[in-house]
C-alpha cells in the first residue's frame, strides 16, 4: 500500500513539486535506466489522501472521467515497468504511474484496486504517483490477450490519430539502447521511433545493443519533442532470429521478397532507379527498393548485389539503412518488359482503393498533372495533382538533375516507377520514383471564385482572399482589381482598409479561356473606423481553476469564455500554481463574452520552458469565417505574445496552439471592442 498521508502537510507549491516527479515536458528529470523520454502530467494534483470519497468506476468509466475525480478501480496487471502497472478490465485498459521513487511489489496477473485522483497524459486519463494500489486475494477479471502484429502502418496511424490505444502489441526490429539507458526500436519506413518505455530490469537484460528483436507489449501514449515515440509498456522480449534461406545463397527478388519480414537475403539484381536516398533494383522476378537514407554509389543499369535484413513499408518489403551493396562483374539480370503504362485518376483511386499488401510495387508508369511545390523546414515537397482525383503523387527524392527541371504551378507528365502509398490525416499520397518529366500546356479556364461573398475589416488592417481556378490543370494565376480603391488597396489577394466604406474587389483569370466562361468573381468588403476597446484580464491563481470535460476532446477550464481542446496523442496541459503550462500541440480557445467581439489577445507568460516556442494562432470571425493563420516564434526570454484580430473585422473566438515545446502562462488579457 503506498503511503500519502504526508502529503496533508505539505503547502500546495511543494506538494506540486511531489507529485510531478516524473518530469514534465521540458523539465530536467529523468531516470537513467528508463527507456524512453516518458513522463506523467499532472493535472490539479490533490493527495488521494484527502477527505474526499472515491467513486468506484471500470477501467472504461474512468476513461472517460473528468480530470481530477477521485476514483476507485479494480483491475488485473497487464504490464509492469520500472514506474508503471498497466491495469485492466472488460471495459478498457489504462495507466497508473507510479513515480522512481515507488517499489512495485505486484506482477502481472495481479489482481489490484488502484485509488486516486485521475490525471491525464496525451488525451488519456491515468493515475498518478499520488495514488494508492492495494492487492486483492480475489480472482482478477478476464482481459483478452490477443496480441496484434504492428508493422510502419499501424505505428504511423496511432501517432496520427491514436488508432489502436490500449492494443497488445507485437513489434519487430532493430532495439539500441541509448547512453542515457533508453531502449528505443526502430522500423525501416517510419520516423517514428519505439520506445520500450521504463523497460522491466528483467527484460533489459535480455537485450544486446543493435541486434533485432520482436517486443511485445501495450500501446498507450507517445512522447517526445522534435522525434515522437510510440512508448510501448513491454511484457516481453524475444531475439529474433533471422530468417536465413541459406549460407551464401544468391536469390532473386521474388525470392527474396517470398522469405518474409525479418529474413536475412542476398540478391542478385539490377539497379533500375537512383534517387536521392535509396535506389531500386529488379530482375524478371519483380522488383524492390534499397533505402539508404543517404545517396547511394550506384548508376542505373548497374549489376549489384544487395544483403540485409528485409523490413516491411507499406505492405511491401525493402532493404533498410543496415544493408551492404556491391557492384559485381557479368552482365546484370534481364528485368524484363518494362514498357510505361499511362495511369489516370480511375486508375490512381484503384491503386490506393487497394489493400496494402495487395499493391505491389515496380509498376513502370507516367502521370499528367499539376505541380505544386512547397518547403517543409529543409525538406522540399514534389506532389503533383491529377483532374479528377483526391489522391496526390508525392515526388519526393528526386535526384538533382532532375528536380531541377520542376516548377511550381506548371503542369507536367512524369514517368517512374510506383512504390507505395503514405498517408497523411487528410490525404492519400502514391509515392513515385520520378525518372523524367516534360511540361504540357494548361487546360483552358472554366470558373474562378472567391470562397467568402463579404468580409469586414477596420481601417488599417489586412486579410488574405483567396481565389480558386478549375480545372485543376488550368492556370492558376489570377489578378487582382480593387475597384474601390480610395477604401481598399489590393495586391496578390491581400487586401488593406484604407477608410470607412463599401468596396469591391475582383479577382481575373489570366489563363487560357473561351468567351462563353466566366473568368472572373468578385467580393465586397465593408470597412469600419477602429473602435475603442475594453479589456479583461483572467489570471491563473492559487486556487487553480479544474478542468470539467464537456465533451469528448474539449474541456473547460473553470473559468467563463476558456476551453481547452486536446488532440490525440499530444500532452495537453498542466494547471500549475499561479500558471497555466500549455504543452506540444495543445489549443487553447478564447471566445468572447455574450455580446460582446474580441479585438485582442495578449498572454502574459513565465518564460517559455528551456526552448523557443513556436505559437500558431487563428480565430472565427463575426461572420463565421476563418481568420488567416498567425505563427510567432517566442523565446524563452519572452514575457507576451500577441495576436490582434481587429484587423480581420473582429473575432468571436481565438485559438493558440503550441506548435512546439510549450508556453507558461501567468495571465491573459482580452481586448472587447
Amino acid at each position: 500500500m503506498k503511503k500519502g498521508m504526508l502529503a496533508l502537510l505539505i503547502t500546495p507549491m511543494v506538494l506540486l513539486s511531489l507529485v510531478g516527479c516524473g518530469g514534465q515536458k521540458g523539465d530536467s528529470t529523468s531516470s537513467s535506466t528508463s527507456s524512453s523520454p516518458v513522463s506523467s502530467s499532472v493535472s490539479t494534483p490533490v493527495s488521494s489522501s484527502t477527505s474526499v470519497a472515491a467513486v468506484e468506476m471500470g477501467v472504461g468509466d474512468a476513461l472517460k472521467a473528468a480530470v481530477g475525480t477521485k476514483v476507485s478501480v479494480s483491475g488485473r496487471v497487464l504490464a509492469v515497468t520500472q514506474q508503471h502497472l498497466v491495469i485492466g478490465d472488460t471495459t478498457g485498459i489504462m495507466l497508473a504511474y507510479l513515480g522512481a521513487d515507488y517499489t512495485i511489489t505486484n506482477s502481472v496477473d495481479d489482481h489490484v484496486k488502484i485509488e486516486g485522483v485521475l490525471t491525464s497524459f496525451n488525451n488519456r486519463n491515468q493515475f498518478d504517483s499520488t495514488c494508492t494500489i492495494e492487492t486483492l486475494t480475489t480472482d482478477a477479471p478476464v482481459v483478452d490477450k490477443t496480441v496484434t502484429p504492428w508493422g510502419v502502418t499501424e505505428v504511423d496511424k496511432f501517432v496520427a490519430d491514436g488508432t489502436g490505444y490500449g492494443s497488445l502489441v507485437s513489434i519487430t526490429g532493430v532495439v539500441t539502447v541509448t547512453s542515457t539507458g533508453y531502449y528505443n526500436l526502430t522500423l525501416v519506413g517510419t520516423s517514428n521511433v519505439i520506445s520500450l518505455a521504463y523497460l522491466h530490469s528483467s527484460l533489459a537484460e535480455k537485450i544486446t545493443s543493435g541486434s533485432t528483436y520482436t517486443i511485445t507489449g501495450y500501446a498507450i501514449n507517445t512522447s517526445g519533442k522534435t522525434t515522437t515515440y510510440v512508448n510501448i509498456y513491454t511484457t516481453d522480449v524475444v531475439e529474433a532470429t533471422p530468417v536465413d534461406p541459406g549460407e551464401d545463397k544468391v536469390l532473386t527478388v521474388s525470392e527474396a521478397l517470398a522469405a518474409g519480414a525479418n529474413a536475412s537475403v542476398r540478391v542478385d539484381a539490377k539497379v533500375v532507379y537512383v534517387s536521392s536516398k535509396s535506389f531500386l533494383i529488379g530482375d524478371s522476378t519483380g522488383k524492390m527498393v534499397v533505402w539508404l537514407n543517404k545517396a547511394p554509389s550506384v548508376s542505373v543499369g548497374d549489376h549489384v548485389q544487395v544483403s540485409g535484413v528485409l523490413a516491411e513499408r507499406y505492405g511491401n518489403l525493402q532493404f533498410g539503412d543496415k544493408a551492404t551493396y556491391e557492384i559485381v562483374t557479368g552482365e546484370a539480370p534481364d528485368v524484363g518488359e518494362d514498357a510505361v503504362v499511362a495511369w489516370d485518376a480511375a486508375k490512381v483511386d484503384e491503386f490506393v482503393a487497394k489493400a496494402e499488401k495487395e499493391r505491389g510495387l515496380g509498376y513502370h508508369v507516367s502521370l499528367t498533372g499539376k505541380l505544386d511545390i512547397t518547403q517543409s523546414g529543409t525538406n522540399t515537397n514534389y506532389n503533383l495533382s491529377l483532374e479528377g482525383t483526391e489522391n496526390k503523387i508525392s515526388m519526393n527524392y528526386m535526384p538533382a538533375d532532375i528536380a531541377a527541371n520542376f516548377e511550381t504551378n506548371k503542369n507536367y507528365t512524369v514517368t517512374g516507377y510506383v512504390t507505395d502509398v503514405s498517408v497523411s490525416s487528410v490525404t492519400n499520397y502514391l509515392n513515385i520514383l520520378v525518372e523524367s518529366g516534360e511540361e504540357v500546356a494548361y487546360s483552358a479556364v472554366e470558373s474562378i471564385s472567391i470562397a467568402e461573398d463579404s468580409k469586414t475589416l477596420v481601417v488599417g488592417s489586412s486579410a488574405v482572399i483567396e481565389a480558386k481556378v478549375l480545372p485543376v490543370m488550368a492556370d492558376g494565376s489570377v489578378t487582382w482589381e480593387s475597384l474601390n480603391p480610395d477604401i481598399v488597396s489590393v495586391e496578390d489577394g491581400v487586401v488593406k482598409a484604407i477608410k470607412a466604406g463599401t468596396a469591391t474587389v475582383k479577382a481575373t483569370s489570366v489563363g487560357l479561356t473561351s468567351a462563353s466562361v466566366t473568368v472572373s468573381d468578385t467580393i465586397e468588403i465593408t470597412v469600419s473606423d477602429a473602435l475603442a476597446t475594453q479589456s479583461e484580464t483572467y489570471t491563473w491563481v492559487t486556487s487553480d481553476p479544474k478542468l470539467e470535460a464537456k465533451e469528448d476532446g474539449v474541456y473547460a477550464i473553470g473559468m467563463d469564455h476558456f476551453e481547452l481542446l486536446w488532440l490525440p496523442s499530444t500532452k495537453a496541459t498542466n494547471i500549475a500554481t499561479a500558471e497555466m503550462r500549455l504543452y506540444k500541440n495543445a489549443t487553447l480557445k478564447i471566445s468572447s463574452k455574450a455580446g460582446e467581439k474580441i479585438a485582442k489577445i495578449v498572454i502574459h507568460t513565465t518564460g517559455a520552458a528551456q526552448y523557443t516556442v513556436s505559437c500558431v494562432a487563428s480565430g472565427v470571425a463575426l461572420d463565421g469565417s476563418k481568420i488567416s493563420t498567425i505563427v510567432e516564434d517566442m523565446d524563452k526570454s519572452a514575457k507576451t505574445l500577441t495576436y490582434d484580430v481587429a484587423g480581420a473585422g473582429y473575432a468571436s473566438s481565438v485559438s493558440i496552439k503550441t506548435a512546439n515545446g510549450q508556453i507558461r502562462i501567468s495571465s491573459i488579457e482580452v481586448f472587447y471592442a
